[in-house]
């Protein structure tokens, strides 16, 4: 269906000249304009729709009468007014501000969530625009709508990372702190406001420019300026009191390029600057330390440290002159300083022993930091010493921890929603998986990824051109794909897979394809079992339903007759029959309570063993034994009212057994399925009712058991007969089908 549209008010683009003499286009050269421009804006993906100065449709293209069916369950017509449609009503309202806003002659960008709650909820970024005519009259607005629900659930997640990040920024021993451009304080970390004697919420909220003296604010808003014109980093050093200290100003943009934020980290650089005057003084002296002077350095004399920069001092939590004559194994926890005395000496003993390794040290609190050392000997004041340079590598042993546990939790999350990604180079053709696609296809740990052309093997014979051609326009035309298709896993075990693919483009050319395969068998196992049940409460309903209206029927014809007759046996008998229509009627009705639950639970997988006892428990058995042989870790895939099942058989067995005093409950494999055997020594059930005590209205109860326990078992595939021999007792197999039953390993015992 192309998109439909009112010719009269399409925009058709005219000279701004009115004297020109390009040629006036006729009919037909609009029309084909018109065809041409229908076609176009119906392949495009993005909703696009046209209004008038009332708000009414003048056009649209196709995926917007898809969006508004999704969001609204409206079909739309051209001279409808789009409002009218939107019966959500803060959604019409912000519509309608906007639109007025676009009639006006602006320009509006909005972002915000629209639909209905039980249909679809969509976070769009929506633009409209108004439409002029030659003579620059308004005459109408084009809108373009874009769905970007996927970005703001990614807003989301990295917004749920706050903590995180404050966390982080609060750790450095470093001021930081967020401002507008104008100086208000949006963030400040507790090191800055501890160092300015204030609390968090004390600076929050306030100008920068307010804790400072007139001179200091006036030099800052110097530099603010010159970022805010140059929209680039700065970087000074400002001193005062005495102290020296390095800030750096970093401006955050918006979308369009604007400053809105700017970060700010002043690091105390005061005795940072003074050991480098004094290492300047004496060059010569301390050359080697100079050269490192980044790291924490430290000397030892012996045991003793005769030297410690202030790097090291920073690190430890000491100072340069308290470090000063300490012992080396003062920073060594004692159950590792006998390790630390063998590296040292050695060091001294073998020139090529390690001289760089990664060693956990004290600080004056006691608290611990890893630090990465790089040993070597020198001549201090003639005698042998050890020249030690430390990188404190803790926030990166931090980052790797966190990595570590991110990887496990991303592995943890992937294995909870059966989703794996791969990755495959289209250069090297190099493929890799995440485990979870390891135990999606069932593969061991040590299996090398398959190519490509290999995997699509798995695929079921239908389904492997489907993905094959997917995964070629991927490649080629740079065309995402995004399909469900039945695939088997190297055991042979059929399940359905979501797969995506997502071409990586270098230089305007595919290198790469990425993407995702996710398990969905559960999904489509009960998107299937509620088509069944609906399928089922619609045949029981009708069943039902024709039964009920029958047995009125009955009873109002025996009322006829109850009026016209006066014989006194006659009476007496037709009364009588009304109350046997009556409990009949009764009963019917009551039949629906057994099937009213039927569905109200998804199916799921459930333990067969816990199924049968559940069954039993809700029976009064009478003296009969009922022997379960089981296997524990047997699990089926059911709607939970399949316990029904089972209770039907045990009360047939007793009702109409006659002397049934033992049911024996069990289960074989056969050819990929599963059999269920329930079997009685009672009396059995005649040949020619074996297809019969299936059928509704069949039997000397109600005539609805065992008619509505095929029904339950059907919606998963299950299939009931009897097979039993007569006199020989009743015997019922129940076959379950490959895919809706399985093992649970972690049910098996010992």
């Amino acid at each position: 269906m192309g998109c439909t549209m009112n010719n009269s008010h399409l925009p058709i683009v005219q000279s701004d000249d009115k004297n020109s003499s390009s040629p006036i286009l006729d009919s037909e050269s609009i029309n084909h304009t018109n065809t041409f421009f229908q076609a176009f804006m119906d392949n495009l993906d993005t909703p696009a729709f046209c209004l008038d100065t009332e708000f009414r449709y003048t056009f649209f293209n196709q995926t917007h009468i898809q969006q508004m069916k999704n969001l609204y369950n409206a079909d739309i017509r051209i001279g409808e007014c789009h409002l009218n449609y939107i019966y959500i009503k803060e959604d019409r309202e912000r519509a309608k501000q906007n639109l007025e806003k676009a009639l006006s002659g602006e320009e509006v960008i909005v972002r915000e969530y629209s639909g209905d709650h039980l249909l679809s909820r969509q976070y769009c970024e929506v633009h409209h625009k108004p439409m002029k005519n030659s003579d620059g009259a308004i005459i109408g607005i084009s809108v373009l709508v874009r769905n970007i629900t996927d970005m703001a659930f990614i807003l989301e997640k990295l917004y749920s990372s706050e903590e995180n990040a404050r966390a982080l920024i609060n750790a450095p021993n470093e001021s930081v702190f967020m401002m507008e451009p104008e100086g208000t304080i949006l963030y400040v970390n507790e090191t800055m406001a501890s160092r300015l004697g204030y609390t968090v919420e004390e600076m929050v909220g306030k100008s920068t420019y307010h804790f400072v003296t007139p001179d200091v604010a006036m030099r800052r808003k110097t530099y603010v300026d010159e970022l805010l014109r140059t929209k680039k980093p700065i970087h000074v050093l400002d001193e005062r009191n005495g102290r020296v200290i390095e800030n750096n100003l970093y401006p955050v943009l918006n979308s369009s390029g604007e400053v809105t934020r700017i970060a700010i980290y002043g690091r105390d650089v005061t005795k940072q600057k003074e050991t480098e005057r004094e290492l300047r003084e004496s060059e010569e002296k301390y050359r080697t330390v100079v050269e490192k002077t980044h790291e924490g350095i430290v000397i030892a004399l012996g045991s003793s440290l005769v030297f410690a920069n202030e790097a090291f001092a920073k690190m430890s939590g000491y100072s340069t002159d308290e470090l000063i004559g300490m012992d080396y194994l003062d920073f060594v926890p004692e159950e590792k300083r006998e390790e630390m005395v063998k590296k040292f000496e050695t060091r001294y003993a073998d020139d090529t022993a390690p001289h760089k390794y990664e060693f956990e040290l004290l600080k004056k609190d006691k608290s611990l930091f890893i630090v990465e050392i790089s040993a070597g000997l020198i001549e201090f004041k003639g005698k042998p010493a050890d020249l030690v340079v430390m990188r404190d590598i803790s926030p990166r042993k931090r980052a790797e921890e966190i990595q570590t546990r991110t990887i496990s939790l991303l592995n943890q999350t992937q294995a909870i929603t059966k989703l794996g990604g791969w990755d495959y180079n289209l250069i090297t053709k190099e493929i890799q998986w995440t485990d979870e696609v390891y135990k999606i296809l069932g593969a061991k740990p040590d299996f090398l990824p398959m190519d490509i052309e290999h995997a699509f093997d798995l695929y079921s014979p239908e389904d492997a051109p489907i993905i094959k051609a997917a995964y070629n326009k991927a490649v080629t035309e740079a065309i995402p794909y995004d399909i469900e298709l039945k695939f088997f896993r190297f055991d042979g075990t059929p399940i359905w897979v979501r797969t995506i693919g997502n071409p990586v483009l270098e230089n305007g050319q595919v290198v790469r394809v990425t993407g995702i395969i996710m398990d969905i068998t559960e999904r489509k196992q009960m998107e299937s079992s509620l088509r069944e049940v609906i399928q089922k409460l619609r045949l029981l309903t009708r069943i039902t339903r024709h039964d009920i209206v029958n047995g009125i029927n009955v009873i109002n014809l025996y009322l006829e007759i109850l009026r016209e007759t006066e014989d006194p046996d006659e009476r007496q008998k037709y009364i009588q029959k009304t109350l046997d229509a009556s409990t009949i009627l009764e009963k019917t009705i009551g039949f629906t309570q057994e099937y009213e639950n039927l569905g109200s639970v998804s199916s799921r997988w459930l333990s067969l063993f816990s199924i049968t006892n559940s069954a039993i428990s809700t029976v009064s058995m009478k003296g009969v034994r009922v022997l379960i042989d089981i296997p524990v870790e047997i699990e089926i895939y059911s709607d939970p009212i399949i316990s029904r099942v089972f209770s039907t058989l045990l009360d047939n067995s007793l009702r109409h057994g006659e002397k049934t005093s033992e049911i024996r409950i069990f289960t074989k494999e056969d050819n990929n399925n599963l059999i269920i055997f329930y079997e009685d020594n009672g009396v059995g059930i005649e040949n020619a009712e074996k297809e019969s005590i299936f059928k509704h209205g069949y039997g000397k109860n109600t005539g609805i058991g065992l008619f509505l326990a095929r029904e339950i078992l059907s919606i998963t595939g299950m299939q009931i007969k009897e097979t039993g021999v007569t006199g020989g007792g009743a015997r019922f197999q129940i076959r379950v089908p490959q895919g809706v039953y399985r093992i649970n390993p972690a049910e098996i015992r010992v």
